[in-house]
């Protein structure tokens, strides 16, 4: 469980760099189209 949460804590701090690079313009993004049930499943775990 602690592995897991750690993990979890990992990628919010690489999202957050992530912001801040794109706020920077040191960022490009690539959009591409994604199924919304994905998007769900990734951002909101049940």
């Amino acid at each position: 469980m602690a592995g897991q949460s750690g993990k979890q804590l990992e990628q919010l701090v690489n999202d957050i760099l992530d912001l801040r690079k794109l706020e920077q313009g040191h960022l490009v993004l690539h959009p591409k189209p994604t199924g919304l049930s994905a998007f769900v499943r990734t951002y909101c775990p049940i």
